[in-house]
């Protein structure tokens, strides 16, 4: 069930676990697809901004709005990938 997966990745995000939050994040993809899981895109580009891994935080979070081109929080997301381009 990909829910767990998901809630799972985001509680490992917070203990720091940042590995087996990405795996974690990566099965509920796997299992939900990005329709029913899209809020991983979003959780593992914060994994790769804490990385450091701008251009991974950024191919994530145009795959989310891609798959959700009509997202409420389209705008803010356009403005976080602005935000990591100025990074790279």
């Amino acid at each position: 069930m990909f829910i767990a997966d998901l809630y799972l990745g985001m509680a490992l995000i917070s203990t720091g676990d940042l590995d087996a939050a990405e795996r974690s994040l990566k099965q509920a993809l796997a299992v939900g697809g990005s329709t029913q899981a899209r809020a991983a895109h979003l959780y593992l580009a914060s994994i790769y901004n804490l990385r450091k891994n701008y251009r991974a935080a950024i191919a994530e979070l145009e795959t989310y709005l891609r798959e959700n081109p009509k997202a409420n929080n389209a705008a803010n997301i356009k403005e976080a990938i602005a935000k990591l381009r100025a990074k790279l």
